[in-house]
């Protein structure tokens, strides 16, 4: 088994020969509404 963050939430993991991508806000930019009184990336959606 491997495993590697890549962010705070997001995580690879190998196991048997299978990749697994972990994250729990994966989603296509601009799903979700920014988070009110957070930084925020200025990319935009």
């Amino acid at each position: 088994m491997h495993f590697q963050q890549i962010r705070s939430a997001t995580a690879l993991i190998e196991f048997a020969g299978v990749r697994f991508l972990v994250d729990p806000m994966l989603a296509p930019m601009g799903t979700y509404k920014e988070v009110p009184f957070t930084s925020s990336t200025g990319r935009g959606a």
